[in-house]
């Protein structure tokens, strides 16, 4: 055989096992189930390069252009889900089955796409103190100092709050990584006021802005950064004022039934009052939590703890430890939903108390428990009625600052 005609011989066979390889490896069925198969799995950003690869050498195959626009509205990326959904539906070939379940996509995309939406909410209610010379409830708004207990005394309230809540979501996703993450920006009114029936001069207003943007991986994290200001009022005076940064993070397990949380937390605290002198502080907190869901989404619960660090003008007033919490929830039904937390946070502050040659050392232990239930039929239906008790007991080796304390609260409430 001449060499020449050997090499053609030979080209012609490299040829054909090249093209039958190359044809194995363009299948678009099998790369079609692999990206089935990972947006299943949650891996949405490799199930989404999959699908751009097919339609790249297969642009006329509509099913792989729908099911990239199904990743991409998992993906929170909602104007390219609507674009891709929208080629098919104007396909004269798509039958007409499947165009109206493109139809009922679409739908779907202009209910959660981009767009602004407000939440305005109302909420009406009564509370038993038992001792309200204890000063205001810091669990309403983390920066109000545990007031001197001379004398316990209970009272009777009216409370009220007002809410306005703002969500804005941009449609679009941006890349974290390999990630695709939906962007959002969420802000929050409230207005929370607290009547006491003979102490007027514990009457409690507080006005509170939120705003900050998030990022959401479906199934996989959420991340934001909250900008909080609070402004308050107490007895009719002004009382202080609160700036506070809050970044936090939420990792997802695979199942959607377990998450940790990480978050900061930065407050500057600005005292009014001539009596509240030294007490302006920088307050410092970490928190670390970890929550699961049953299989059967009727028990949760929560764990975590949260060092913290306050530095005030005057060294009685600074203070640090690490708060402890857990919680559990049961969903009775669909409308009713009862709970339990636990709180205990040792305080250990740096300098002596006024007058006396201590320091202070306490231990504050909460515990809250409560049922909500929101009527789905009736007069009612949408409202939403909530009892809490919250035991407090801040043990400390200052006697004035020793106390316990019950709350008895029920409340009515809706978002419209």
């Amino acid at each position: 055989m001449k060499p020449i005609k050997f090499y053609y011989i030979l080209i012609s066979i490299l040829c054909f096992a090249l093209s039958a390889n190359a044809s194995k490896v363009s299948d678009p069925q099998d790369s079609f189930e692999k990206a089935m198969k990972l947006r299943k799995q949650g891996k949405l950003s490799a199930s989404v390069e999959i699908f751009q690869s097919i339609l790249l050498n297969h642009p006329q195959l509509q099913r792989a252009r729908l099911e990239l626009a199904v990743a991409y509205f998992q993906q929170l990326n909602f104007i390219r889900a609507k674009k891709l959904a929208t080629i098919v539906l104007k396909d004269p070939k798509t039958p007409k089955t499947v165009k109206l379940k493109i139809k009922r996509f679409l739908s779907k995309i202009k209910s959660l796409g981009p767009r602004h939406t407000w939440t305005p909410s109302i909420s009406l209610g009564f509370m038993y103190d038992s001792n309200v010379t204890a000063g205001p409830d810091n669990s309403v708004l983390t920066g109000f100092p545990t007031l001197s207990v001379t004398t316990k005394q209970s009272d009777q309230a009216l409370t009220s709050q007002l809410g306005l809540s703002h969500r804005y979501i941009s449609g679009k996703s941006y890349s974290i990584g390999k990630q695709k993450a939906g962007f959002l920006w969420l802000s929050q009114f409230n207005y929370y006021d607290v009547n006491y029936n003979s102490q007027d001069s514990l009457d409690l207003n507080v006005i509170s802005l939120s705003t900050g943007p998030a990022l959401i991986v479906a199934n996989k994290w959420r991340a934001a950064i909250n900008l909080q200001l609070d402004s308050t009022r107490l007895g009719g005076e002004k009382y202080a004022s609160y700036t506070a940064l809050n970044p936090n993070l939420t990792l997802i397990n695979k199942s959607g039934k377990s998450e940790i949380g990480i978050d900061l937390f930065i407050q500057s605290r600005s005292y009014d009052r001539s009596i509240d002198l030294g007490r302006d502080s920088q307050y410092y907190a970490i928190g670390f939590s970890y929550g699961v869901l049953s299989v059967s989404d009727k028990f949760s619960y929560q764990i975590g703890l949260r060092p913290f660090k306050e530095d005030a003008d005057l060294a009685q007033y600074s203070n640090s430890g690490i708060e402890w919490f857990g919680g559990f929830s049961y969903r009775k039904s669909q409308n009713t939903i009862m709970l339990l937390r636990y709180s205990r946070k040792p305080i250990k502050f740096d300098g002596l108390e006024t007058g006396l040659s201590v320091k202070r050392d306490e231990k504050l232990d909460r515990i809250v428990l409560g049922i909500e239930h929101t009527f789905s039929s009736g007069r009612f239906k949408g409202w939403a009625v909530k009892a809490y008790s919250t035991f407090t007991n801040n043990s400390s080796n200052v006697g004035l600052f020793d106390f316990d304390r019950l709350q008895n609260v029920i409340s009515l409430s809706r978002s419209f």
